[in-house]
């Protein structure tokens, strides 16, 4: 059993969230399903090593464990929550890198997963209690809460080397609270300042002297607009090594307080040019000129030209137009623009002629028109990895310029590009192919997710693929696939859930049409053979381990009727209707027709199938042991009467004529009764007539003897008789 677990922050200060996924490992056909839903036993420890060790912290619940209660294997547990075996987490093991252990049901997982940065939060429990008694080397600033250190917390000498660059903001700072005794000389420099800290309420009025300012600590970020004022500063100790390059604009410099006097030879150069600042030059109406003589691109420099070609942010551009920069946002170019008409936006145009500028010349079909292209750095250079180009796709005629749009992409392992897809100017698209013959042509394998459909936007019922077809009788409709291969595929359907996988194709090499779910199900041949369970060798062949085929009508009525079966011919006998057969293909009998009106029903009695072991011992006196009843079955409700036998006496006369119910199922006499073969009493039968016909003629030849003697005696008699007396006598006379 494994698990797929994510783990997130709970609230401080001593539980954390777990969720999971446990799974089967066995056996080998359920390895990777979820587990039963249920409950489930889980156990977590925390190592401060990834393996061995000592726990620093267990919860592992009381008996098997912590219960879990899993929904198609997922779970969620709150580690710490204080439940028995489940204390809470102490923050302070927090204070290293944590591994965390997890056993499910009895299985521990191999690989202990590290804590990430969130569950370290607990460390800021101990932030309230924490003193310089406490701390050794450095105070991070993760470990001091906001507002915690107010003048109180503050020895004396605290000075520039015990702050952190642009941790001062002005609202720690209290008004007049930094003045000249405060501060060592140079201590205070530009890092240490952050932005906008220092106001005029924040210095005491002439405290700032020259030596109290490192040179260029001073920028125009350090100072809020406005903020220092004259007093603020002591005469003459602002001089030219205090200020940092453009830390002075307009804003910062009172209106005609700078005299001539005040400013350097030479001291204002491009470099010193707030953004926005008037540059003068020969030029037309709302055109910038530009340096005509030889200049090198400044890393301050924005725009230069050689001329010819166009650079934003880089010295030597390489084209017309060249933007270069170091992309610190999504893009380095935006377009915006702003229209009350619906139709009109930011956009680009390209146009192309084959002549030239002054005299442009009409394209012709073939001809590139222009494209986007993507390169990627390499190890030395920058190489093509994709590109959309817009070509002339047709006859350029009057104002007509068919166009198509080609997709090219660079494949793995390759340093050029190869189209993959083109769109032409009749709106067909060609993915793998340059000459698409359809609105959609794919060469290759194409894959569609969701709904789909051709000629159609409606879905019809869950389907994702809908083709609506709109020909004409007789001609084709809806979808045509064809193979160019013999052996190719060229319809294959899939549909997946959870575990359970399902798909159908056409086999090309063997001409069958094959619906797969878990193993090959369904078959149709080329020839119209249906199989199930097995390519067909009738015109329907079902082949399975269980009941193959069901036949059921569900209408309950007097004319319910089941099967039909039409076959033979129309005057003589012979054909069979119903072949029954062993597994291993034996016959062991038949339905057959017996004449142009009539069956017959058979079972095999070849004796070249049997061993003779003799004349049977079963006869009259068996036959005789056997009760007739009449009786009605329980269900019928009209009450029928029927002559018939008990299949439980039978079988204690003549077993060979009985099946029991099977013992594999339940014993319910609606579903597993006893039944019997009733043309099985045959050979009972004709047994007992012989032995009575042994009896009749034993019994007609005693009959014969005594006719025999009778006339005898008569004879006999008659020769006794006096011939005179005439009297006469008759024995045995009839």
């Amino acid at each position: 059993m494994t698990g797929l677990f994510a783990l997130a922050f709970a609230q401080v200060p001593s539980t954390l969230s777990y969720q999971g996924i446990l799974v089967k490992t066995s056996p080998p056909a359920d390895a990777g399903k979820p587990v039963d839903d249920g409950t489930h036993f889980v156990r977590f420890r925390f190592y401060t090593t990834p393996t061995g060790g000592t726990p620093v912290y267990s919860s592992t619940g009381t008996g098997s464990g912590n219960s879990v209660t899993t929904f198609k294997g997922m779970f969620s547990f709150i580690i710490g929550s204080g439940t028995p075996g489940n204390d809470p987490i102490p923050a302070s093991i927090f204070n290293n890198q944590l591994y965390v252990e997890v056993e499910a049901d009895g299985v521990t997982f191999p690989t202990r997963i590290p804590l990430t940065t969130t569950p370290y939060s607990f460390v800021a429990q101990t932030a309230n209690t924490m003193d310089a008694a406490n701390l050794s080397g450095t105070l991070d600033p993760a470990r001091i809460a906001a507002g915690a250190i107010d003048n109180s917390k503050l020895a004396s000498g605290i000075d520039a080397s015990k702050l952190t660059t642009g941790t001062l903001p002005a609202a720690r700072i209290g008004n007049d609270a930094i003045d000249n005794a405060k501060l060592a000389d140079n201590a205070v420099s530009t890092a240490e300042i952050a932005n906008n800290a220092v106001t005029s309420a924040k210095i005491a009025d002439g405290t700032i002297v020259t030596v109290d300012l490192a040179d260029a600590s001073v920028t125009s970020a350090k100072i809020a607009d406005g903020a220092v004022a004259a007093v603020d500063i002591a005469d003459g100790a602002v001089t030219l090594a205090k200020h940092a390059d453009n830390s002075v604009n307009s804003a910062k410099i009172v209106d005609a307080s700078i005299a001539t006097n005040d400013i350097a030879d030479g001291a204002i150069t491009a470099a010193k040019l707030a953004t926005g600042a008037a540059l003068n030059g020969i030029g037309m109406n709302n055109r910038v000129a530009f340096w005509g003589g030889s200049h090198t691109l400044s890393a301050t420099d924005k725009l230069s030209t050689d001329g010819s070609n166009l650079g934003i942010g880089i010295a030597t551009p390489g084209n017309f137009l060249h933007v270069a920069a170091d992309v610190t946002t999504s893009s380095i170019a935006t377009f915006e623009g702003h229209s009350t008409t619906a139709t009109r936006g930011p956009g680009i145009s390209f146009f192309r002629s084959k002549g030239s500028l002054i005299t442009p010349a009409a394209v012709a079909n073939g001809d590139y028109l222009a494209g986007i292209f993507a390169s990627g750095r390499t190890t030395s250079t920058y190489n093509l990895s994709s590109s959309i180009s817009f070509e002339v796709d047709g006859t350029v005629a009057g104002t007509s310029v068919p166009g198509r749009v080609v997709f090219a992409t660079t494949t793995t392992g390759f340093s050029t590009t190869t189209e993959k897809m083109r769109l032409t100017n009749d709106g067909r698209l060609g993915i793998g192919t340059i000459n698409p013959s359809a609105l959609l042509d794919v060469n290759g394998t194409a894959v569609f997710r969701g709904f789909t459909g051709i000629n159609t936007t409606t879905p019809i019922g869950l389907a994702e693929f809908v083709v609506q077809g709109t020909a004409a009788a007789g001609n084709y409709t809806g979808m045509y696939l064809n193979g160019t291969d013999a052996a190719s595929w060229p319809f294959y359907g899939y549909a997946t859930s959870g575990s359970a996988k399902m798909w159908h194709y056409y086999n090309g090499s063997t001409g069958n049409w094959v619906l797969w779910n878990n193993g090959e199900r369904l078959y149709v041949t080329n020839t119209g053979n249906v199989g199930i369970g097995a390519v067909p060798s009738f015109r329907l062949d079902v082949t399975n381990s269980l009941i193959p085929v069901r036949f059921y009508n569900t209408a309950n009525t007097t004319g319910a009727d089941v099967l039909l079966l039409r076959g033979g011919n129309n005057t003589t006998s012979g054909p069979w209707f119903v072949n029954f057969q062993r597994n291993d293909g034996t016959s062991i009998g038949s339905i057959t027709q017996a004449s142009a009106s009539s069956i017959a029903f058979n079972t095999t009695s070849d004796r070249r199938l049997k061993n003779i072991l003799g004349e049977t011992s079963k006869g009259l006196s068996d036959l005789m042991k056997i009760k007739v009843y009449d009786y009605s079955y329980k269900d019928d409700e009209d009450k029928k009467v029927r002559i018939g036998f008990i299949a439980q006496e039978i079988v204690e006369v003549y077993p060979q004529a009985v099946s029991p119910p099977h013992p594999d199922k339940k014993d319910d006499p609606k579903e597993n009764p006893w039944v019997m073969d009733y043309g099985n009493l045959t050979p009972l039968l004709v047994k007992a007539i012989q032995d009575q016909q042994l009896l009749i003629k034993a019994q007609k030849d005693v009959i014969e003897e005594l006719k025999s003697e009778l006339a005898e005696l008569r004879k006999m008699v008659l020769k006794q008789q006096p011939i005179e007396g005439k009297t006469t006598v008759s024995i045995g006379q009839e």
